[in-house]
């Protein structure tokens, strides 16, 4: 007996030596991840892990299924959801050039919102100090969310109005370039694999929702649209805090694309009004 007490006590003292080694690099962890937020100028998230800026599609496979899991919210509401009512085909080529030009104007707000710092991240404009560089990203960041969360849920609402509006994403640039880009290998993955063709957009109107036909291309193209919008105003808000941003910042794909020919054909003219005078 007097041996198994022994035996006994032995081994609670080495579960107790264990169990402080580990709250020992446990509190090591913490105040390492602490001092690169500070660093960093992020949040510190003690129950969350730690997000770090991700620039290759392939890095973000494995983190994406937490990721999809994390964004899977349900929404209660009088709000009617939206179904994919076709099966899953291969996207087609449109789908793959719509998809490019989101990852190019998300590239391109990423870049932007990566060099900020909190303080004007966080820069009140207007009369009633409504507008923010961050408060227009995170805007963005929630329509590119409503969109890729639908789709891997399968049956769910599709609806703009139905947003996360997490203020994290609004107050801490870093915080948004990571989730920038994790959207934008989400967006990647649309065209390698199979994405829904056709899709109902719940829109709600005078207290009840309508239900508007509508498809995965269409809904790429307005995100386009929608986020060089903001982007726009982006640029308007930075001029304000003396930020230069690129001439091609906040510009449609479409316009780059014409201000190409323009100076395509301007080049061609050249030589021959040389050659007229």
């Amino acid at each position: 007996q007097k041996a198994k007490q022994k035996a006994k006590q032995k081994a609670k003292q080495k579960a107790k030596q264990k169990a402080k080694q580990k709250a020992k690099q446990k509190a090591k962890q913490k105040a390492k991840q602490k001092a690169r937020a500070k660093r960093r100028g992020e949040p510190f998230l003690p129950h969350q892990r730690e997000i770090r800026p991700v620039t290759t599609v392939a890095a973000w496979l494995l983190p994406l299924v937490a990721l999809r899991r994390s964004h899977n919210v349900t929404h209660s509401g009088t709000h009617r959801d939206t179904l994919m009512t076709s099966r899953l085909p291969r996207p087609s080529p449109a789908t793959a050039r719509l998809v490019e030009e989101n990852l190019l104007t998300l590239a391109q707000l990423r870049g932007m919102v990566s060099a900020l710092t909190p303080d004007v991240y966080r820069q009140a404009f207007g009369e009633h100090g409504r507008h923010t560089l961050g408060k227009h990203v995170r805007h963005i960041i929630d329509h590119y969310d409503a969109l890729l969360d639908g789709i891997d849920r399968g049956v769910v609402v599709i609806d703009y109005e139905q947003r996360r509006r997490d203020e994290i994403l609004e107050q801490w640039p870093q915080q948004a370039a990571s989730h920038l880009a994790g959207i934008e290998a989400r967006l990647s993955l649309l065209v390698s694999g199979k994405s829904p063709d056709a899709l109902t957009l719940g829109y709600p109107m005078d207290g009840e929702a309508l239900s508007l036909a509508s498809s995965l291309d269409r809904e790429l193209a307005f995100l386009t649209s929608h986020s060089i919008h903001h982007m726009a105003i982006i640029a308007l808000l930075a001029e304000q805090s003396g930020i230069h941003l690129p001439e091609t910042f906040g510009v449609h794909p479409s316009t780059l694309r014409h201000w190409q020919r323009v100076n395509a054909e301007q080049a061609l003219l050249s030589p021959l009004s040389r050659r007229i005078a």
